[in-house]
């Protein structure tokens, strides 16, 4: 009876200690590793700090954590674990220091960004230097890195790809487009691509001044009538010239952000 007794408090207590433990850094590390592979990555990122709160220095717990705070685009996440690996990490490891300076990348910290591939030399240097410069739309910048690169990095072809998609938009001119609705309103706004519009600018500002002309005809500059609609008329061609200056910046503007959109999504999905 007392030996059962003494095994059952055994087992009891070795239960317990089990439950203890699952907390501790081994199961913290196995259980981000399980949320980081399910794609939970918000969820891995909060138990990677945890692991690194701990005091775990595995470059692969940093990795996956950059990775996790990356691809969960939650920006309020990590802010004192990266505050004290910057502080602790005047040298960093290749690997470790490409994630951290991706993660920053995203976040668009571009200054830091560009002091680190400086300071710590990773891996893809030259990839991250890229990412930055068409990030930050410095277009010349890429194009001296690429046509230094005398191997052509096949990292860079992809970019340079998307970068001439930006700098061969075929862009629209305000002044010409304003000049031609001034000679004949609606037409600037066809010339950038609005033909709807444009020709519904030229009706309405053609049918009022029709109609003023058709007052002035009958009874002169005494013609309320022609005043009238001059001046509806006159309204409606200031506006459409103004607007067509307006719709051809706009017109332009979005091209362009497609463009860069385009390439910036090319580079996060290759990160």
């Amino acid at each position: 009876m007392i030996r059962w007794l003494i095994i059952s408090i055994c087992i009891f207590f070795s239960f317990n200690g089990e439950a203890q433990n699952i907390y501790d850094l081994n199961h913290t590390k196995r259980y981000a590793d399980y949320l980081y592979s399910s794609k939970e990555y918000k969820r891995a990122a909060l138990e990677y700090e945890r692991a690194l709160f701990m005091g775990c220095k595995d470059s692969s717990v940093y990795m996956n954590f950059f990775k996790s705070l990356r691809i969960s685009g939650s920006p309020d996440l990590g802010k004192s674990v990266l505050r004290d690996f910057m502080a602790n990490n005047q040298v960093c490891q290749p690997g470790v220091s490409d994630e951290y300076i991706k993660l920053m990348l995203s976040r668009r910290s571009f200054v830091t960004a560009d002091s680190l591939i400086k300071q710590w030399n990773p891996y893809s240097k030259d990839f991250l230097r890229a990412s930055s410069f068409v990030l930050q739309r410095k277009y010349k910048d890429f194009d001296s890195l690429y046509s230094g690169n005398n191997m052509h990095d096949e990292s860079l072809k992809g970019i340079k790809l998307k970068v001439e998609d930006i700098t061969n938009v075929k862009l629209k001119s305000p002044l010409l487009a304003a000049s031609m609705s001034i000679v004949i309103p609606g037409t600037g706004k066809m010339y950038y691509g609005d033909w709807k519009d444009g020709f519904v600018s030229l009706l309405i500002v053609a049918a009022n001044a029709w109609q003023s002309y058709r007052g002035f005809s009958k009874k002169g500059s005494d013609s309320a009538y022609g005043w009238i609609f001059a001046g509806v008329s006159l309204g409606f061609y200031s506006g459409n010239i103004w607007g067509t200056w307006k719709g051809t910046k706009r017109r332009n503007k979005r091209l362009l952000e497609e463009k860069y959109y385009n390439a910036e999504e090319y580079i996060y999905n290759n990160f």
